[in-house]
């Protein structure tokens, strides 16, 4: 099922502004990208283990308003958080907010940040495209962004990202089942 998911980004990287932190923390790759009626609505890329506590920075670019990315960003966090119970959607954007720029290969581009507790969530909009960077542990007033056009690094850190996660060894190739 990676194989396919990998062979479905690959083939639509080419044709999506891929946006990444430079030098952003270790590991790099790719995070969370969606379809919708067949066509890319969005891609990200990630630096950072987001599960681990420790800072990370993921850039997600989208066909559609950055306000919806922002959403169901959040709503994953608050469903990956709270029991099932308590989980409610997001009504509005954060406690604070704070206008700032992001660098994207030289220029700089304005953005809306939004404060969460432990997360910052910026939204811009690059010829055309929406541009959503959250992060964690990282002073949003220092991410430069720098454009990808080879997505297949990314599509390996993943899969190394996945069988640590497994406990299985990176080194080591997933044969088969016994």
């Amino acid at each position: 099922m990676q194989d396919e998911i990998d062979a479905r980004m690959r083939a639509a990287a080419p044709g999506v502004l891929l946006l990444a932190m430079r030098d952003g923390p270790d590991p790099a790759m790719t995070g969370n990208w969606s379809w919708e009626d067949g066509r890319l609505a969005s891609a990200g890329l990630l630096h950072g283990d987001p599960e681990s506590g420790g800072p990370y920075c993921h850039v997600i670019t989208t066909a559609t308003g950055p306000d919806d990315v922002v959403r169901m960003q959040r709503l994953a966090a608050i469903a990956a958080a709270a029991p099932r119970a308590t989980r409610t959607m997001p009504d509005e954007l954060g406690t604070g907010t704070l206008a700032t720029t992001v660098e994207i290969d030289g220029p700089m581009v304005e953005t809306q940040s939004v404060n969460e507790s432990d997360r910052w969530f910026q939204t811009a909009i690059l010829d055309g495209t929406g541009i959503v960077v959250e992060s964690r542990g990282v002073d949003p007033r220092s991410i430069v962004l720098v454009r990808v056009t080879e997505v297949e690094p990314y599509l390996d850190g993943r899969r190394q990202y996945l069988r640590s996660r497994r406990g299985r060894s990176v080194e080591r190739p997933v044969i088969g089942v016994r």
